[in-house]
Order: C-alpha cells, then structure tokens, then sequence
C-alpha cells in the first residue's frame, strides 16, 4: 500500500478530528479495537495486497512481527510502511509511528471503535487461524462481527512508541486496560496451553490472574486450523488440567527480565502471597477449560 501525500494529509485531518474529540491525545475514556469483520474480511487482502506470498496461511504474528517493524535483532530500524502506521505522527509520545488500530482508523473509521473484548493470543499463532477463530466465536454467541470491536496488543499498542519500562508501570496499566474493556477471551491451542499457560509464561499467568479478579467475563476458545477448521484440543485435556496442572507464579519466566519483576513483585503483593495467585490461577484455568470443552462438544 502506496502512501501519498494526499493521503497523509487526510491521515493529519483524521487525527487531528480525534484529537478535538478525545481520542487522539491521552488514553481514551474506551480502549479502542479493531472490528472482527475488518479481521476477518479486510486484513487478509491488504496483507496479501502489501507483501504478496510472504502472507499466507502459515504466517504467524512474529513473522507478521518482522515483515511490519523489522527483525527482532533490528526491530524499528526499518519499518515496512502498512496504512501508513510507520510515517503517521504519534498525538501522545511524539515523533512518528501510530498503531495498526489507528492506521486503520484513519481509512476505515467504522472499523474501529469501543473494545468490547480483549483477546489473549500466542505470537506463534498463524494469523488466518486466529481470525477464523474469532469469527466462528462470535458468530456462535451471535454477535455483529462489524460491531464487535477486539483489543490485541498487536493492532492497539504502538509498538515504535512503547515507553521503556523505567517509565510506565506495565502490570498496573494492563489491569486497568481489562478493567476498562470488561471482556477476555483467551485463545489456546494445545501448544500454547501446554507450554506457556502450563509451562510457566508468567505473562500469561499474569493475564489470566488479572482477568480472573472484578467483574470481568472469562471464555475460553481453541484455536480452530485455518485449513482444517477443526479446533486444535489437547488431548487428554480434561486429566491434565484436573491433575497436573502446576500453576507457580514465582518461577514462571518471561523474555524481557524488568517486566518480569515488575509483575512477580505485584503478585507477590496480593493477599495469601504466590501460594494464593497459583491457587487462582489454576481454578479459574479449570473452569475455562471444562466450560469450553462443553461449548467444542
């Protein structure tokens, strides 16, 4: 996708609109999402439109990752320009770069709007599985999939303008984030589940610990192949979420070691210690699971 000036100017109005209307400068009062329609029905050919057969089936957020922001052992040096996420100016930390939802936004206005959901998702994920997966969840609890706004952290956070984390309080900032949507769906396959729900991810400890906590309403889906359209379920999950499910907060590992501290000392903080943040963890993954394979039956 070719940006011209015209469209970058068009982008300044559209951001400049928003601003006057709250939601360009600051956090908004809403998080905003990405509609699963434009998911499901746009995303695919724009990607195929901008990097041809480097999309295809197999394509996972990390290759997605890399193809957007560069490689990781050069991430942001060059990013590959989409909708114009890589030279819109960023309203909030200044400089230039904007998140997908917001590049979306500025061409596809009613493809963004109020998230109702904030979906937990593997960067191992091949893309066109999880959107089919969105789409048959909602669809199945009869949502309109053009007004069912999703929060990922890979459409809503402005991945080249992330403050350092000497400067932002990630665990505070993402309960407040869930708080705020009041909806999480995680999204699970049988790798995921066995090696970072089961394996000791801390942030995905993290998330379903937070989630677990208020008001806010837990589902769970499997992660449904995007050739087979048959959801990946472990196998003998039922025994192994009742039996050897080993939840342990204080020696799960996460990649970058000051989030992982930031996040092991806030649980630590909470009543009972770790040993009560395991005991949470692990019931609410129970009652996920069993609920969920219910609804796959």
């Amino acid at each position: 996708v070719t940006v011209s000036l015209a469209d970058l100017e068009h982008m300044l109005q559209k951001l400049r609109q928003a601003q006057r209307q709250g939601r360009g400068k600051g956090f908004p009062k809403r998080p905003q999402g990405v509609s699963v329609d434009f998911l499901v029905n746009r995303m695919p050919s724009l990607l195929e439109g901008r990097f041809g057969s480097m999309f295809n089936h197999s394509t996972t957020f990390q290759d997605l990752e890399s193809m957007l922001w560069g490689p990781p052992e050069a991430r942001f040096s060059k990013p590959v320009d989409f909708l114009g996420h890589a030279y819109m100016p960023c309203g909030d930390a200044g400089g230039i770069g904007v998140s997908l939802s917001e590049a979306i936004a500025s061409r596809f206005e009613e493809h963004v709007g109020d998230a109702g959901f904030y979906v937990s998702y593997d960067r191992r994920f091949s893309f066109r599985s999880f959107i089919w997966t969105l789409q048959e969840f909602f669809r199945n609890r009869d949502c309109d999939l053009e007004k069912t706004f999703i929060w990922t952290s890979f459409f809503c956070d402005n991945q080249c303008n992330i403050l350092p984390l000497a400067q932002q309080d990630t665990a505070r900032e993402f309960v407040d984030l869930l708080n705020a949507i009041g909806n999480v769906v995680f999204v699970v396959d049988d790798f995921h589940f066995s090696e970072s729900l089961c394996g000791g991810n801390l942030w995905h400890l993290f998330e379903v610990f937070s989630a677990s906590q208020g008001e806010i309403k837990l589902d769970l889906v499997f992660l449904t192949s995007a050739n087979e359209r048959i959801p990946r379920i472990p196998p003998d999950i039922k025994r192994s979420v009742e039996h050897d499910l080993v939840v342990d907060v204080g020696t799960a590992k996460v990649t970058d070691k000051e989030k992982e501290q930031r996040i092991r000392q806030l649980l630590q903080r909470q009543e009972g210690g770790f040993d009560q943040v395991n005991r949470t963890i692990r019931t609410c993954m129970v009652q996920l699971i069993h609920r969920a394979l219910e609804v796959t039956r």
